[in-house]
């Protein structure tokens, strides 16, 4: 299994994905990386927000790749003359001890429960899936009312947590975000440090 890190990267969203696309394709590596704003991980602080937008703070990029990758951007970067890079440079890097997905939501057809419940059932390896909330609910007196309505036929309300590495977590939530009636809490890492 391949272990991952988050890495806090010097430089914006466009710089930082220039950079990392062309040392992937330069070396023929796969392309392995997330980026934690387009992934749905939980954001760096508020302050640190609030910082960057007022300029008193580096433009910062957090990626989470694998180790081998982590290690061959820091070495590139090392290798690169001052000029050459610019402002792009590592900030932080930590590896990730677990990541964790906390669902709370409804589903109002069959047809989608149907869809939705193996993905739960059998989540991408090394996951784990526990529900505190599965319940369903029939109500045959509103068959047929739309979507929208305060009374619906059929409800499926589900509560829990996904637990596991971090590429299969990302897996899961991307699997689920499918489906347009599942909103789902952003991913929130474990850090070795």
């Amino acid at each position: 299994m391949q272990d991952y890190r988050v890495m806090v990267l010097e430089g914006s969203l466009s710089e930082t994905r220039a950079f990392l696309a062309g040392l992937v394709a330069g070396r023929d590596l796969a392309w392995d990386v997330h980026f934690c704003e387009e992934c749905g991980v939980e954001s760096e602080s508020l302050k640190h927000r609030l910082l960057e937008k007022l300029g008193l703070e580096k433009d910062l990029t957090r990626v989470i790749v694998s180790d081998t990758l982590a290690a061959r951007i820091a070495s590139a970067l090392d290798a690169l003359p001052r000029e050459a890079r610019g402002k792009l440079g590592v900030h932080a890097d930590d590896g990730i001890r677990e990541a964790s997905l906390a669902m709370n939501f409804k589903i109002f057809d069959r047809r989608s429960a149907a869809e939705v419940r193996p993905l739960l059932a059998d989540p991408p390896a090394g996951v784990t899936v526990e529900l505190s909330r599965d319940e369903e609910e029939s109500h045959p007196s509103a068959k047929g009312v739309e979507a929208y309505a305060p009374e619906h036929d059929f409800i499926w309300r589900v509560r829990g947590t996904a637990r596991g590495p971090v590429a299969g977590v990302l897996a899961l939530r991307a699997r689920l975000r499918a489906f347009e009636m599942i909103d789902l809490e952003p991913v929130h890492l474990t850090l070795a440090s």
